[in-house]
C-alpha cells in the first residue's frame, strides 16, 4: 500500500511539476477558479453519470462519495475499507473489483483532464528540491525505477548548475531563468542529505564529493560556535536584527535537525569524525526542545536514534570496468537502516576516507569489508556469499532489538 501510494506521489510530481530543465516546481494551488479543491472533488450525481448506475454505486461507496459530501458538500475520494473487506462484502472476486475500479478510475481521470488545473507557483528552491531528491532517490532505489533515480540526478544536476555562485555558494530560488537570494541553512542540509540518497541511489561519487564540499561551507558560515547548532543565515548574509537557529520542525524538518542528520550520515560514510561529533552537538544544543516538544522535532528524533544505534559501513569493492548496480541494489534493500553503503571502483582513488583505504576486490570479484565505526571485518567475497552476510547481519540486528 505505502510503495503504492509513494509512486503515485512521485508520479504526480513528475507529470506536473518538473521544469523542463530538470528543477521541481514548489506548489501547485488548493484552489481553481475561485474554489478550493474545485479540481479534485465529487458529487455522487457527477461519479454516476461517467460510470454509470451500477459500477458507480459501487465506486460510490467503496470510495466515500455520498450526497452530503465529507468535504464541504462534495467528496474527496476516500478508501475507507480495504479491497478485500469490500470484495467479500459485495461477494466478488478481489481481482475483478480491482480491475473495475482500476478502469473507473482512468474513465474518472479522463474527465477530471477537462478541469481547468490549479494555478502553479513554479519557482524552483533549493531546499524543497533536496526533499523531492531524496524522495526521488530513495524510491529508485526500494522500487527499481530508473526513472525515478533520472529525476533526481536532473534535480540535482540542475541545481549545480543554475543555482550555485561562482564561488560555489548556493543560491535559494529559481524562476524565469534568474537565480537570486543567498542560501540559508535548509537549503545546505536538505540538499547535503539529499546528495547522499543519491548517491545511495546510483553510487556516482561525484554527489559525495559536492556533499563534502557543502558540509565544510555550511560548518564555516552556518555554525554557531557558541551555543552548538546552525544558525538559520550564513555568517555574511544580509544583516539582520539578529541571527538565530531553529530547532522546531514545522511543515518540513528544521534546517537543524537535517544538518545533524547529514553531518551525522556523511561523517560516517566519509570517516569524518569531526563532523560526528558536530552532529552530536547540534544535538545537545536541541535538548531543550527535545524533551519540552518532542512531537515538535521529529527529524532531530530521527537523528538522535540513529547516532544512538551500532554504526556499520558496508563497502563494497567492485571491479574497474564493472557497472552492473545489481548487487549494490540488492544489498541496499536488505541492510539494516542504520548502516551506510560504499562502493568502490578499484580505480577509485579520490577522496578516500581512512578506513577505506586498502579495499579491494580479491580474486576479481565483488569484496565486502563490513565496518563498524570504521574498524572492518576480514573481507567477504562473491555476490551470494555479500548477500548471506547481509541477511546475518539483519538477523543478528533483530535478536539483539527483540532480546533474544
Amino acid at each position: 500500500y505505502f510503495a503504492m501510494v509513494a509512486r503515485k506521489t512521485l508520479d504526480y510530481l513528475c507529470n506536473y511539476m518538473l521544469d523542463e530543465a530538470g528543477g521541481i516546481h514548489s506548489t501547485e494551488d488548493a484552489d481553481s477558479e475561485g474554489v478550493e479543491g474545485k479540481f479534485y472533488v465529487w458529487s455522487r450525481e457527477e461519479v454516476l453519470q461517467v460510470l454509470g448506475d451500477e459500477i458507480g454505486d459501487r465506486f460510490c461507496r467503496l470510495y466515500n462519495v455520498t450526497d452530503a459530501g465529507n468535504f464541504e458538500g462534495e467528496n474527496i475520494l476516500n478508501l475507507t475499507r480495504s479491497y478485500q473487506e469490500f470484495a467479500e462484502a459485495e461477494g466478488i472476486p478481489k481481482d475483478e473489483l480491482r480491475d473495475q475500479m482500476r478502469t473507473a478510475r482512468q474513465q474518472l481521470l479522463v474527465v477530471r483532464d477537462k478541469r481547468i488545473r490549479p494555478g502553479k507557483d513554479d519557482k524552483i528552491l533549493v531546499s524543497w528540491n533536496g526533499l523531492a531528491i531524496s524522495a526521488f532517490a530513495r524510491a529508485a532505489a526500494i522500487l527499481d525505477e530508473p526513472r525515478y533515480a533520472e529525476v533526481a540526478t536532473n534535480a540535482a544536476d540542475f541545481i549545480f548548475t543554475k543555482l550555485r555562485r561562482d564561488d560555489g555558494r548556493l543560491l535559494h530560488t529559481y524562476r524565469n531563468g534568474k537565480s537570486t537570494l543567498d542560501a540559508y541553512l535548509d537549503d545546505y542540509s536538505y540538499l547535503i542529505v539529499a546528495l547522499i540518497d543519491l548517491y545511495q541511489a546510483r553510487f556516482e561519487s561525484r554527489w559525495l564529493s559536492w556533499a563534502c564540499d557543502l558540509t565544510e561551507t555550511m560548518i564555516k558560515h552556518f555554525s554557531d560556535d557558541e551555543n552548538g547548532g546552525f544558525f538559520f543565515t550564513a555568517d555574511d548574509h544580509e544583516q539582520l536584527i539578529a541571527r538565530v537557529p531553529s530547532f522546531q520542525d514545522s511543515s518540513v524538518p528544521s534546517g537543524n535537525s537535517m544538518a545533524a542528520m547529514a553531518l551525522l550520515r556523511l561523517g560516517r560514510i566519509c570517516g569524518r569524525t569531526d563532523w560526528v561529533e558536530k552532529a552530536e552537538t547540534t544535538v545537545t544544543a536541541a535538548m531543550p526542545i527535545l524533551t519540552r516538544s518532542p512531537l515538535a522535532s521529529g527529524q532531530m528524533l530521527l537523528t538522535v536514534e540513529k547516532m544512538l544505534s551500532q554504526s556499520f559501513e558496508l563497502v563494497i569493492a567492485m571491479p574497474k570496468d564493472s557497472d552492473d548496480q545489481q548487487l549494490a541494489q540488492s544489498v541496499l534493500k536488505r541492510m539494516p537502516t542504520t548502516a551506510s553503503l560504499v562502493v568502490l571502483k578499484d580505480d577509485e582513488k579520490e577522496n578516500r576516507a581512512d578506513y577505506l583505504r586498502g579495499k579491494a576486490t580479491i580474486g576479481g570479484q565483488p569484496t565486502l569489508y563490513l565496518c563498524s565505526d570504521f574498524k572492518c571485518s576480514a573481507p567477504i567475497i562473491g555476490d551470494g556469499a555479500i548477500l548471506d552476510a547481509i541477511e546475518q547481519l539483519r538477523e543478528n540486528l533483530r535478536a539483539v532489538i527483540s532480546g533474544e
